[in-house]
């Protein structure tokens, strides 16, 4: 069947940020900081009536600190919300510095790797505002000289003039002491301004360094471009490596055979592993993707209970049965070559497993008792990744951390969430990866694990998120 994707995309960006726009992409901005309230929802408005008439393929929304904070305030509530609704019926990411969603509004000094608190950045603004009379004075130059010189002896730090003069530092730092006293005169409603974040349905990538960004939107507007609707790295290290890569093709065939629908999934692959990209301008979200799975595992069934209903069915899509009859035994041929192939694999991977677990009782590691495990119903599962087997987990692949990651994924995520975050940390650790990839990776897992704090009704501290975040930064270091 011919294959047929759009070629054109446009994306809507709200916020002020600028990047290279793709060849064969349209960019609209919306810059909407201190704007109205009014101003804000006739352009979201427009935003939402691109998305219905599928004029819009996806929308960047860019929080810098500023514009988060006008956000958060009670009269640009009600375009915000609507925004947000909007934003779950397309593509779309939300784009925060990371110290905002943990609300850390504090001003961060790149000279001293250090936040300064309130009262110390007062104090700076004071001592630059000196500075700046000492220049602008009309004293003789030994005067003005010996009130810097008096300035110097009254603090640890000179201030630097910056490239555009004192007077902008002092602007710049008194902006910065604005927002700090805006957040903490009302807390509560930021508070719940992030929760609102969280808890919505459009991911959130986070941001230490702004030179980050430009990876993950790149990665995003990749594939927008290429119609990506999901993608899954697979570790050669990985239980059913290449039985995967098979049921990668056949499902493929069948949507395209049977479905008859614009589905491709393409490969990259490094040493260490394999990048799948599954495409489609039909399936555009994980849930859809899931439920084509569960289409195809019903088609299975039904082949297997009553091959005559199948070809049937499928004749409607070719024409004639012979050559629907054709297309189905190409597709079941390689499917129960492929379920006899697992089978084989996963008989050779418990026989491995129980002799381990025999070894470590014999060395007194297990108690005896724990390989009766071997015999409960579920111990290996169908998946290609085997995640709920928390022996295999701990078989030394993953570190402590990695494993904190996943066993959050399974307590407050579902199926999806736990391969897509094992898939992941697998990308992480391949060094084969280019750095873009990486840092999109880590962004994901990232905005993964703040709903996830959200989800168990916690606070992100709670769960550790931000040292297993840290953690996922080194990891991309």
């Amino acid at each position: 069947m011919a294959l047929k994707f759009t070629a054109k995309k446009t994306i809507a960006l709200v916020g002020g940020i600028n990047f290279p726009h793709p060849l064969g992409m349209d960019i609209i901005q919306y810059n909407i900081y201190n704007q109205q309230p009014k101003t804000w929802a006739r352009k979201f408005q427009e935003i939402h009536q691109q998305i219905i008439d599928k004029e819009l393929h996806g929308l960047i929304i860019y929080l810098a600190t500023p514009l988060f904070l006008q956000a958060s305030r009670p009269e640009y509530i009600e375009a915000w919300t609507a925004l947000l609704k909007s934003s779950e019926l397309t593509k779309s990411i939300i784009v925060v510095y990371e110290e905002n969603i943990h609300e850390n509004f504090d001003y961060y000094d790149y000279d001293e790797e250090r936040y300064l608190s309130l009262a110390e950045l007062t104090e700076r603004i004071e001592i630059v505002e000196a500075v700046i009379h000492a220049h602008d004075s009309n004293w003789n130059p030994d005067s003005r000289l010996k009130a810097l010189q008096d300035i110097f002896t009254r603090v640890p730090w000179f201030p630097k003039e910056g490239r555009f003069g004192y007077h902008i530092v002092r602007d710049n730092l008194s902006l910065a002491k604005e927002r700090i006293e805006d957040y903490q005169s009302r807390k509560q409603a930021v508070s719940e301004f992030i929760d609102n974040i969280i808890t919505s349905d459009t991911p959130v990538r986070t941001f230490k360094a702004k030179q980050s960004i430009a990876h993950f939107i790149e990665t995003f507007l990749y594939e927008i471009a290429k119609d990506i609707f999901f993608n899954v790295y697979v570790s050669k290290e990985q239980i059913l490596y290449d039985e995967f890569a098979d049921f990668v093709k056949i499902f493929e065939k069948y949507m395209q055979n049977i479905e008859g629908i614009n589905f491709i999934v393409d490969s990259e692959s490094t040493i260490n592993g394999t990048t799948y990209y599954f495409r489609s301008n039909v399936l555009t979200d994980s849930e859809e993707f899931s439920s084509a799975i569960r289409r195809f595992d019903k088609f299975v069934e039904n082949y297997v209970d009553n091959p005559e209903s199948i070809i049937d069915l499928v004749s409607k899509e070719y024409g004639s049965s012979t050559e629907a009859f054709a297309a189905v035994q190409i597709i079941m041929k390689k499917y129960q070559r492929l379920m006899l192939d697992i089978k084989h694999q996963q008989q050779k991977v418990k026989m491995l497993i129980k002799h381990e677990l025999e070894n470590l009782a014999l060395e007194g590691s297990i108690q005896s008792k724990e390989l009766d495990l071997l015999n409960s119903k579920g111990l290996l599962s169908d998946s290609a990744y085997f995640i709920e087997d928390e022996f295999i987990l701990n078989r030394g692949t993953y570190s402590e951390s990695e494993l904190e990651i996943i066993r959050i994924a399974k307590k407050h995520g579902n199926q999806g969430d736990v391969a897509f975050v094992k898939s992941s940390i697998d990308k992480l650790k391949d060094n084969e990866v280019s750095p873009t990839e990486k840092i999109s990776s880590a962004e994901k897992v990232k905005g993964f694990l703040l709903k996830a704090a959200k989800k168990a009704a916690q606070h992100a501290e709670e769960i550790g998120v931000k040292v297993l975040t840290s953690y996922l930064d080194n990891l991309v270091k």
